[in-house]
């Protein structure tokens, strides 16, 4: 089992196949983080938010020091409604000099739109620039959002 089987399963939007593969792997190779970063898209896709925050758990574990851990966690915490947890480790993760991704901002801005904090989600999305598609999502949410 391998990381690209996951990876055909996923191009087809197979994800039960591409869960139970990188399940597989896991089982056998429980410090992959590119796996368990799979996993996690893969939960959150199929709106299993409980696993992802398990799976994101995990990678923490294994690598506390990886940015990309962190975002993960972050990401799986937003998932399941736990917004200021997720609001505190992406503000951590902005902080990092070198680390102000679009996808960072991307989150950033969703989160606060949860809590219906449009101003500051608006200066997130903008930050993101417009060629991140995910943001212009994020943007046209919060325009229709803003004015409910």
């Amino acid at each position: 089992m391998s990381i690209a089987e996951a990876d055909q399963f996923l191009a087809r939007g197979e994800y039960v196949a591409a869960r139970d593969r990188l399940n597989i792997l896991l089982a056998h190779e429980p410090e992959n983080s590119d796996a368990l970063m799979r996993a996690i898209d893969v939960h959150i896709a199929m709106g299993e938010s409980t696993e992802a925050l398990q799976r994101a758990r995990q990678l923490l574990s294994v690598a506390p020091a990886n940015l990309d851990a962190q975002f993960y966690l972050a990401k799986a915490e937003y998932t399941v409604g736990h917004f200021l947890q997720a609001a505190a480790l992406i503000e951590q993760l902005m902080a990092t000099p070198a680390n102000d991704s679009s996808a960072l901002h991307v989150l950033r801005g969703n989160i606060l739109l949860s809590q219906y904090t449009f101003a500051q989600a608006a200066v997130a999305c903008e930050q993101a620039s417009t060629l991140d598609a995910a943001c212009a999502t994020a943007s046209a949410g919060l325009e229709i959002a803003h004015r409910r």
